[in-house]
Protein backbone atom coordinates (compact mmCIF):
# COMPACT_ATOMS: atom_id res chain seq x y z
CA UNK A 1 0.00 0.00 0.00
CA UNK A 2 2.71 2.16 0.79
CA UNK A 3 4.70 1.86 -2.79
CA UNK A 4 1.35 2.31 -4.58
CA UNK A 5 1.01 5.40 -2.76
CA UNK A 6 4.27 6.69 -3.54
CA UNK A 7 4.09 5.41 -6.63
CA UNK A 8 0.54 7.54 -6.85
CA UNK A 9 2.79 10.94 -5.12
CA UNK A 10 5.55 10.58 -7.54
CA UNK A 11 3.02 10.45 -10.99
CA UNK A 12 1.25 13.30 -9.84
CA UNK A 13 4.75 15.53 -8.70
CA UNK A 14 5.89 14.33 -12.32
CA UNK A 15 2.28 15.45 -14.02
CA UNK A 16 2.32 18.79 -12.17
CA UNK A 17 5.48 19.77 -12.90
CA UNK A 18 5.33 18.91 -16.71
CA UNK A 19 1.79 21.29 -16.79
CA UNK A 20 2.56 25.06 -18.29
CA UNK A 21 1.89 27.96 -15.48
CA UNK A 22 -0.27 30.61 -15.65
CA UNK A 23 -1.16 34.24 -14.43
CA UNK A 24 -3.99 36.47 -14.98
CA UNK A 25 -6.46 38.54 -13.80
CA UNK A 26 -9.08 41.19 -14.55
CA UNK A 27 -10.16 44.95 -13.31
CA UNK A 28 -13.50 46.22 -13.00
CA UNK A 29 -14.69 49.71 -12.13
CA UNK A 30 -18.25 49.53 -11.98
CA UNK A 31 -20.29 53.54 -11.51
CA UNK A 32 -23.92 54.24 -12.11
CA UNK A 33 -26.43 57.44 -10.63
CA UNK A 34 -29.75 57.29 -9.74
CA UNK A 35 -31.37 60.84 -10.35
CA UNK A 36 -34.92 61.10 -7.67
CA UNK A 37 -36.72 64.34 -8.93
CA UNK A 38 -39.35 63.53 -6.48
CA UNK A 39 -37.54 65.37 -3.72
CA UNK A 40 -36.81 69.03 -3.47
CA UNK A 41 -34.14 69.39 -4.41
CA UNK A 42 -33.98 66.49 -6.49
CA UNK A 43 -31.12 64.25 -5.45
CA UNK A 44 -28.71 62.16 -6.79
CA UNK A 45 -27.09 58.58 -5.85
CA UNK A 46 -23.89 57.63 -7.42
CA UNK A 47 -22.55 53.91 -6.37
CA UNK A 48 -19.26 52.84 -7.40
CA UNK A 49 -17.47 49.55 -7.09
CA UNK A 50 -13.91 48.65 -7.92
CA UNK A 51 -12.97 44.82 -7.85
CA UNK A 52 -9.69 43.57 -8.57
CA UNK A 53 -9.90 39.39 -9.51
CA UNK A 54 -6.37 37.76 -10.43
CA UNK A 55 -5.91 34.36 -10.84
CA UNK A 56 -3.36 31.61 -11.73
CA UNK A 57 -3.23 27.73 -12.35
CA UNK A 58 -2.03 25.03 -14.00
CA UNK A 59 -2.60 23.88 -17.80
CA UNK A 60 -2.43 20.22 -17.53
CA UNK A 61 -2.99 19.78 -21.49
CA UNK A 62 -4.49 21.75 -24.79
CA UNK A 63 -7.58 21.05 -23.66
CA UNK A 64 -8.03 21.19 -19.56
CA UNK A 65 -6.72 23.70 -17.19
CA UNK A 66 -7.13 24.34 -13.58
CA UNK A 67 -6.88 27.51 -11.35
CA UNK A 68 -8.17 29.61 -8.52
CA UNK A 69 -9.20 33.24 -8.85
CA UNK A 70 -9.12 35.95 -5.64
CA UNK A 71 -12.32 38.39 -5.56
CA UNK A 72 -11.54 41.74 -4.03
CA UNK A 73 -14.28 44.34 -4.16
CA UNK A 74 -14.78 47.90 -2.46
CA UNK A 75 -17.89 50.04 -3.32
CA UNK A 76 -19.08 53.23 -1.56
CA UNK A 77 -22.11 55.29 -2.48
CA UNK A 78 -21.37 58.82 -0.14
CA UNK A 79 -25.04 60.21 -0.77
CA UNK A 80 -25.94 57.75 1.72
CA UNK A 81 -22.84 56.72 3.56
CA UNK A 82 -22.37 53.67 2.21
CA UNK A 83 -19.40 51.65 2.19
CA UNK A 84 -18.97 48.07 0.72
CA UNK A 85 -16.61 45.86 1.15
CA UNK A 86 -16.14 42.17 -0.74
CA UNK A 87 -13.89 39.27 -0.46
CA UNK A 88 -13.96 35.57 -2.73
CA UNK A 89 -11.97 32.95 -3.40
CA UNK A 90 -12.93 30.67 -6.27
CA UNK A 91 -11.21 27.87 -7.36
CA UNK A 92 -12.27 26.52 -11.29
CA UNK A 93 -11.62 24.06 -13.98
CA UNK A 94 -11.64 24.71 -17.95
CA UNK A 95 -12.31 22.56 -20.57
CA UNK A 96 -11.74 22.91 -24.64
CA UNK A 97 -15.48 22.75 -26.10
CA UNK A 98 -14.38 23.61 -29.55
CA UNK A 99 -12.11 25.63 -31.66
CA UNK A 100 -13.45 28.32 -34.45
CA UNK A 101 -10.67 30.40 -36.33
CA UNK A 102 -8.47 31.48 -33.63
CA UNK A 103 -11.31 32.04 -30.86
CA UNK A 104 -11.81 28.52 -28.41
CA UNK A 105 -14.94 28.27 -26.40
CA UNK A 106 -14.57 26.56 -23.05
CA UNK A 107 -16.94 25.86 -20.38
CA UNK A 108 -15.38 26.58 -16.90
CA UNK A 109 -16.43 25.01 -13.35
CA UNK A 110 -16.06 25.93 -10.41
CA UNK A 111 -17.02 26.74 -6.36
CA UNK A 112 -17.39 30.52 -5.47
CA UNK A 113 -17.11 31.61 -1.57
CA UNK A 114 -17.54 35.19 -1.26
CA UNK A 115 -18.50 37.19 1.70
CA UNK A 116 -19.45 40.85 1.46
CA UNK A 117 -19.68 43.57 4.18
CA UNK A 118 -22.20 46.59 3.95
CA UNK A 119 -22.31 49.31 6.66
CA UNK A 120 -24.95 51.85 6.32
CA UNK A 121 -24.50 55.54 8.79
CA UNK A 122 -27.56 57.81 8.85
CA UNK A 123 -26.52 61.17 10.26
CA UNK A 124 -27.98 61.32 14.07
CA UNK A 125 -30.43 58.08 13.43
CA UNK A 126 -27.83 55.36 14.04
CA UNK A 127 -25.84 53.09 11.44
CA UNK A 128 -26.24 49.44 10.23
CA UNK A 129 -23.88 46.64 9.02
CA UNK A 130 -25.03 43.68 7.03
CA UNK A 131 -22.87 41.03 6.38
CA UNK A 132 -23.91 38.42 3.66
CA UNK A 133 -21.88 34.65 3.30
CA UNK A 134 -22.62 32.41 0.00
CA UNK A 135 -21.39 29.52 -1.29
CA UNK A 136 -21.97 27.99 -4.17
CA UNK A 137 -21.55 25.91 -7.81
CA UNK A 138 -21.51 27.01 -11.59
CA UNK A 139 -20.63 26.55 -14.86
CA UNK A 140 -20.44 29.29 -17.17
CA UNK A 141 -19.03 29.55 -21.39
CA UNK A 142 -15.66 31.49 -21.75
CA UNK A 143 -14.39 32.64 -24.59
CA UNK A 144 -10.49 32.97 -25.57
CA UNK A 145 -8.44 34.80 -28.56
CA UNK A 146 -4.66 34.11 -28.87
CA UNK A 147 -3.01 37.34 -28.83
CA UNK A 148 0.42 35.45 -29.25
CA UNK A 149 2.19 32.81 -27.94
CA UNK A 150 1.81 34.00 -24.21
CA UNK A 151 -1.23 35.86 -23.85
CA UNK A 152 -4.62 35.16 -24.61
CA UNK A 153 -8.28 37.41 -23.84
CA UNK A 154 -10.68 35.93 -22.34
CA UNK A 155 -14.61 36.90 -21.87
CA UNK A 156 -16.55 34.78 -19.50
CA UNK A 157 -20.37 34.77 -20.74
CA UNK A 158 -21.82 35.35 -17.08
CA UNK A 159 -25.57 35.67 -19.24
CA UNK A 160 -25.29 31.89 -19.51
CA UNK A 161 -24.62 30.95 -16.25
CA UNK A 162 -26.14 28.31 -14.36
CA UNK A 163 -25.43 28.75 -10.66
CA UNK A 164 -26.61 27.57 -7.30
CA UNK A 165 -26.01 29.40 -4.38
CA UNK A 166 -26.90 29.29 -0.49
CA UNK A 167 -26.81 32.63 1.04
CA UNK A 168 -26.63 33.69 5.12
CA UNK A 169 -26.98 37.12 6.08
CA UNK A 170 -26.05 38.91 9.18
CA UNK A 171 -27.69 42.06 10.27
CA UNK A 172 -26.94 44.69 12.88
CA UNK A 173 -28.48 47.52 13.84
CA UNK A 174 -27.57 50.18 16.23
CA UNK A 175 -29.03 53.45 17.11
CA UNK A 176 -27.61 57.24 18.61
CA UNK A 177 -30.08 57.75 20.78
CA UNK A 178 -28.81 57.44 24.28
CA UNK A 179 -30.23 54.00 25.11
CA UNK A 180 -28.28 52.79 22.60
CA UNK A 181 -30.62 50.64 21.07
CA UNK A 182 -29.13 47.33 18.95
CA UNK A 183 -31.49 45.05 16.87
CA UNK A 184 -30.18 41.71 15.00
CA UNK A 185 -31.39 39.60 11.91
CA UNK A 186 -30.32 36.07 10.29
CA UNK A 187 -31.37 34.44 7.37
CA UNK A 188 -30.55 32.42 4.96
CA UNK A 189 -31.78 31.55 1.29
CA UNK A 190 -31.02 29.16 -1.15
CA UNK A 191 -31.31 30.62 -5.27
CA UNK A 192 -30.99 28.94 -8.47
CA UNK A 193 -29.96 30.90 -10.94
CA UNK A 194 -29.87 30.69 -15.39
CA UNK A 195 -28.05 33.89 -16.12
CA UNK A 196 -26.29 37.14 -14.57
CA UNK A 197 -27.62 38.18 -11.32
CA UNK A 198 -26.23 39.80 -7.96
CA UNK A 199 -24.28 36.76 -6.72
CA UNK A 200 -21.93 37.64 -10.03
CA UNK A 201 -20.86 41.27 -8.63
CA UNK A 202 -17.72 39.60 -6.73
CA UNK A 203 -15.98 38.58 -9.94
CA UNK A 204 -18.57 39.03 -12.19
CA UNK A 205 -20.04 42.87 -12.25
CA UNK A 206 -22.54 41.44 -14.79
CA UNK A 207 -22.87 39.68 -18.01
CA UNK A 208 -19.34 39.53 -19.35
CA UNK A 209 -16.81 39.58 -16.91
CA UNK A 210 -13.23 40.20 -19.79
CA UNK A 211 -9.67 39.20 -18.59
CA UNK A 212 -6.55 37.81 -19.60
CA UNK A 213 -3.99 34.94 -18.44
CA UNK A 214 -0.58 35.04 -19.35
CA UNK A 215 1.31 31.43 -19.86
CA UNK A 216 5.13 31.12 -19.02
Amino acid sequence: MKKLLLAAAAALMSFTLSAQIFVGGSVVLNSNSTANNMTNPATTTKISAFTLSPNAGLILSDDLLVGARLNLMIGNSPAINQTDFGFGLNPYARYRLLEIGPFAILAEGGINFNTVTTKVITTNVGHQKDTDTSFGLYAEPVITYPLDDHITLEAALNVARVAFTTTKTKGNWHTDNPAGDTATADNSTTTFNLGADADNVIGGLGAIRIGFTYKF
